[in-house]
């Protein structure tokens, strides 16, 4: 017995069944975008009658200033974005970051022939706080930190860098600090804390990293050439300047 086909009338049900789902799933997914507008919406409402209630706090006190503008971050709402803006009237937050971007950099830059690029965040912000007013607002390690990180919308090439220890730097030269890089003043900074001799030969710095001579002597010669470690022709120890706050 022949089987037979499936007919017209069927095909054209099943073409009506799968384009109905199709428009389902679309309304569905539109409801659902329209909803969470709407809620974004309104927690950003709710964000600005926040920052009038306490805009006071914002401004002077800085931990208060880095949790509000974390809510910032992850609401969508940067009050970096636009000058005339609701946060950059209300608060002055969008001058705020900027002007200490622009400290930030100019510091980076002045110091870059010293420490190859590569500045402590405390130290940039211990020397950011020297130029500010008595009566400007009290700043942290985490204003720097937030005014640097929107540099990147400027393909600045500047970057946090943090060491294992939670140590962070500021890198202002694009690439200059390789992960190995990065492990080597890891283990100057640590023995810098530890009140030890901030220094070590080759030898020893490849010990303690139990990595082989070839990769110590490159990690090595290349952090030379970049400027970011500096060595005692006395006794051929190896030295930071960021580390040692040049």
């Amino acid at each position: 017995m022949k089987r037979r086909g499936l007919g017209m009338g069927y095909i054209s049900k099943k073409q009506e069944a799968d384009q109905s789902l199709a428009n389902l799933g679309e309304k569905v997914e539109e409801e659902r975008t329209e909803n969470l507008e709407k809620r974004l919406e309104m927690f950003k409402k709710n964000l600005q009658q926040f920052a009038e209630q306490h805009g006071k706090r914002i401004k002077n006190d800085p931990v208060f200033r880095y949790h509000f503008s974390s809510m910032c971050s992850k609401m969508g709402v940067d009050p970096l974005s636009s000058g005339k803006g609701f946060f950059a009237k209300t608060l002055g937050i969008g001058d705020f970051y900027y002007e200490l971007a622009m400290q930030a950099s100019e510091i980076c830059m002045l110091t870059r022939s010293i420490n190859g690029g590569l500045l402590p965040l405390d130290d940039l912000t211990d020397r950011i706080k020297k130029r500010r007013p008595s009566q400007a607002s009290q700043i942290t390690s985490d204003d720097i930190s937030y005014s640097i990180k929107k540099l990147d919308r400027l393909g600045s090439g500047f970057e946090i860098k943090s060491l294992p220890s939670g140590c962070r730097f500021v890198q202002s030269v694009p690439g200059v600090l390789s992960t190995d890089g990065l492990l080597v003043v890891g283990i100057l900074n640590q023995l810098k804390e530890d009140g030890s001799l901030p220094a070590v030969t080759e030898a020893e710095l490849g010990a303690k990293l139990s990595w082989s001579e070839e990769r110590t002597h490159l990690a090595v010669s290349t952090m030379l050439k970049e400027g970011l470690l500096w060595i005692d022709e006395y006794d051929n120890r190896l030295w930071s300047p960021s580390v040692c706050g040049l």
